[in-house]
């Protein structure tokens, strides 16, 4: 599969309170090339998240076939701003 893949990570509701962030995890995927593989995940993140303010390469791996890398994969965790819900505003 090329592209990329999600999987939530959710800190404790005090760490995400306290800085107005929150990660996810995101794995891209290249037949070229990790560069390549980094790029895709943070493009298909920016797609679906507002206010990325960077992203931590977590994880290298690559899939091999008759001895050869036919993927490579870069397991990403993206840091993106949280909007406050308008309920909050009233604090």
């Amino acid at each position: 599969m090329l592209g990329f893949m999600t999987k939530e990570r959710r800190g404790s509701d005090e760490e995400n309170a306290h800085d107005g962030r929150k990660p996810t995890e995101v794995i891209g995927t290249s037949t070229v090339s990790f560069e390549d593989a980094v790029a895709k995940g943070v493009g298909a993140a920016a797609k679906r998240l507002r206010h990325m303010s960077g992203a931590d390469v977590k994880h290298l791996t690559v899939a091999v076939k008759n001895g050869k890398v036919t993927q490579y994969r870069a397991d990403l965790k993206i840091a993106f701003a949280i909007e406050p819900d308008e309920a909050d505003d009233d604090d």
